[in-house]
C-alpha cells in the first residue's frame, strides 16, 4: 500500500484578524440524534458508514495533488468533514464538534492529504472488507477519510478506481455524500491543478480572509426543525404523541441467533459482516417501476412486502425456528425518513444528519395466493409510510425520537463504560415498551434511496465513466439491513448483516436462503415472470465474486 500522507446547542466562535487565524476555534454541541450515533460508535465504530463508487478515469485526473486540493475544497465547504469531537470522560451531555479552520489554503491542502489513503496493491472488495470488518478507520479526531484503489485496465493511462468515502454516521446520510462525490468529479474532470488551487484559495479568502463568520459548523437538524423552540407544554404533548405512535409498533419476528460463547468478544476483534448485492437489467428496472406504478405503490413500498413474504416463506421451510416467527404477532420492519424537505432551504447541499425513523407493521402469516398477498401488503406499506411522512406532526415526532434515542444511548454508554472500567454496571436500558406486555421487535431495517441518477451529472465529466455505487455500515450484534437504489438506470439491492450471530440453518446458510427468496421474489412477485429467475447479476461484495444462481424454493 502507498499513501498520500499518512501521519498519524450553541456555536462559539473566537474572532480574530487574519494574522491570528490559527487561534480561531468553533464548537457546536452534538444534537441528541448525533449524540446517539456517536456514543454507539466509540468502541468498534458501530454504524460508521462508507460509500464506494467504482469508475474509470485517466490517471492524470486522479493524481494525489489534485485529490488533495479537491478534498480540501470539500472539507472547507462542509466543515463537519474536518471536525473532531471532544467529550470529557463520562460526561455524555458535554460532547461537542470542534472545528479549527486552516490558517492558509496551503495548510488546508496539507490537512486534507493526511486523510487520503491510496492503495495500489489492494482490490476494491478487499478494501470494502476492511471498512466493514477490519480495525476501525475513523476516530474522534478523524470523522471522515478517503481511500482509493486503482488497477490498470490495459489502455494507456486509463485506470479503474474504487473511491471510498468513510464517515461517522452522525455527520451525514447517503444522499448528501452522493452529491459531494458528484461535486468532486465535476472539479477533477475539467479544471487544471492551478485552477483547482486558485478556486480553493478564493473560497478560503471568502470564508476566512476578512471577518471571521459567527458560525462555521452546520446547525443540527433538531435546531432547524420548526418545533425546536416549542414551549415545555407543547414539547410534552409531542412526547405523548410520539409514545402513542410507538405503542402501535407491535412485532415479534426476529432472525434466530446462533449460540454465543459465554465470554464476550473483545472490542478489537474483527466483526463478521457479510454483504451481498444484486443488480437488475435496465429493461427489468423499467418493468419493475411500471409494475409498482400500476398498483399504486413505490418500489420502496413493494420491498416492505417482499421482505415480509420472503421471511415467512423462510420460516415455513424451517419449522425448527418457529419461535422466531409467531403467527399471532405481526412483523415489524424499520426504515428512515429524510427530513430535508421540511428544513429551511440551503444554498448548497447540506451535509448533516437529517433523519427520522418509522416502522411498518405487516401480518405474520401467509395464504395461498402469493401475488394477491404481495400487492395487498405493498399497498398497506404505502398507506402506513404515507400517513407518517405526510403527517403535520412529523417535525415534532422527529424531535421526540431524537431525544429518546439520545437518552437510550446514554444509558447504554453508562453500562458499557462501567463494564470497560471493571466497575459495577447499572442495569442496561429496558427495551421500548408498547403497553400490555406486547413486544416491539423489528426483524430488520430497510434503507431505500430511490433513483440517485439525477445526483450524478455525468455530462459534466465525460472523461470519467461511472461503473457502480455501493454503500455499507459496520453492523452491530444481530444487525440486518437491506438497501435499495437505482443507479445508472439499473435497480439494485444489498443485504448487509452480522454473520456471526445468525445460524447457518442449512447447506447454503439461513441468510443466503433469505437473500435468495428476496431476489427471486422480484421476478416472481413484482414482475410476475418466474422464467426470469436467476437473471439478476449477483455479487458477494466482500469477495468480489459472482454468487451462484441456485434457487431456494420454500413451500407456502
Amino acid at each position: 500500500m502507498s499513501t498520500a500522507s499518512h501521519p498519524d446547542g450553541r456555536e462559539l466562535a473566537s474572532r480574530s484578524r487574519l494574522m491570528d487565524r490559527t487561534q480561531l476555534v468553533y464548537r457546536r454541541e452534538l444534537s441528541p440524534n448525533e449524540l446517539s450515533y456517536f456514543l454507539q460508535s466509540r468502541a468498534t465504530g458501530l454504524n460508521d458508514v462508507f460509500t464506494s463508487i467504482a469508475f474509470r478515469a485517466p490517471s492524470t485526473l486522479m493524481s494525489p495533488v489534485r485529490l488533495s486540493i479537491v478534498w480540501a475544497i470539500m472539507r472547507q465547504r462542509h466543515s463537519l468533514l474536518a471536525c473532531s469531537v471532544e467529550m470529557p470522560r463520562g460526561n455524555y451531555d458535554d460532547a461537542h464538534f470542534v472545528y479549527m479552520p486552516p490558517p492558509t489554503h496551503v495548510t488546508a491542502i496539507e490537512q486534507a492529504s493526511q486523510t487520503i489513503f491510496l492503495h495500489d496493491k489492494k482490490l476494491g472488495h478487499e478494501l470494502m472488507d476492511d471498512c466493514l470488518n477490519g480495525p476501525r478507520l475513523l476516530s474522534l479526531s478523524r470523522l471522515s477519510r478517503l481511500d482509493i484503489t486503482r488497477q490498470s485496465v490495459g489502455r494507456g493511462e486509463l485506470f479503474e478506481y474504487h473511491l471510498f468515502l468513510s464517515s461517522h454516521h452522525m455527520i451525514g446520510g447517503a444522499i448528501p455524500v452522493f452529491q459531494l462525490i458528484n461535486d468532486m468529479f465535476e472539479l477533477l474532470a475539467v479544471q487544471t491543478d492551478a485552477e483547482l488551487e486558485s478556486l480553493l484559495r478564493r473560497e478560503w479568502i471568502d470564508r476566512w480572509g476578512h471577518v471571521a463568520p459567527k458560525e462555521a459548523i452546520m446547525p443540527s437538524t433538531e435546531t432547524l426543525l420548526s418545533v425546536s423552540k416549542a414551549s415545555r407544554l407543547r414539547r410534552h404533548a409531542l412526547r405523548v404523541d410520539h409514545d402513542n405512535v410507538q405503542r402501535r409498533y407491535v412485532g415479534g419476528h426476529v432472525f434466530p441467533r446462533a449460540p454465543q460463547a459465554k465470554t464476550p468478544p473483545k472490542p478489537a476483534q474483527r466483526t463478521q459482516t457479510r454483504q451481498l448485492q444484486a443488480k437488475f437489467s435496465r429493461e427489468q428496472t423499467i418493468a419493475i417501476r411500471a409494475a409498482c406504478k400500476a398498483h399504486g405503490v413505490s418500489i420502496g413500498n413493494a420491498f416492505f412486502a417482499l421482505c415480509n413474504i420472503a421471511w415467512l416463506r423462510l420460516m415455513a421451510a424451517h419449522p425448527e425456528y418457529r419461535q422466531c416467527a409467531p403467527k399471532e404477532l405481526p412483523m415489524l420492519l424499520y426504515s428512515v425518513v429524510n427530513l430535508e424537505h421540511i428544513l429551511p432551504p440551503c444554498q448548497q447541499p447540506r451535509l448533516g444528519l437529517a433523519l427520522e425513523y418509522l416502522s411498518v407493521c405487516l401480518p405474520g402469516f401467509l395464504h395461498s395466493d402469493p401475488m394477491c398477498l404481495f400487492w395487498h401488503r405493498a399497498k398497506e406499506a404505502h398507506r402506513q409510510v404515507g400517513a407518517y411522512v405526510r403527517s403535520p406532526l412529523l417535525p415534532g415526532r422527529a424531535l421526540a425520537t431524537s431525544e429518546m434515542r439520545a437518552e437510550r444511548a446514554k444509558g447504554w454508554a453508562r453500562f458499557d463504560d462501567a463494564i470497560a472500567q471493571g466497575s459495577k454496571a447499572p442495569p442496561p436500558p429496558a427495551s421500548p415498551a408498547t403497553g400490555a406486555g406486547a413486544p416491539s421487535l423489528a426483524l430488520m431495517g430497510l434503507s431505500q434511496q430511490g433513483s440517485v441518477d439525477a445526483l450524478f451529472r455525468t455530462e459534466r465529466y465525460p472523461a470519467i465513466e461511472l461503473l457502480d455505487l455501493v454503500g455499507g455500515s459496520r453492523r452491530g450484534t444481530g444487525g440486518v439491513l437491506l438497501s435499495t437504489r437505482t443507479f445508472l438506470g439499473r435497480f439494485g439491492i444489498w443485504l448487509n448483516w452480522d454473520a456471526g450471530t445468525v445460524p447457518n440453518g442449512g447447506e447454503i446458510g439461513l441468510m443466503d436462503e433469505f437473500w435468495r427468496l428476496v431476489v427471486d421474489g422480484v421476478h416472481e412477485l413484482v414482475l410476475g415472470d418466474e422464467r426470469l429467475l436467476g437473471t439478476a447479476e449477483e455479487v458477494d461484495s466482500l469477495k468480489g465474486t459472482l454468487t451462484g444462481t441456485h434457487t431456494f424454493r420454500a413451500k407456502l
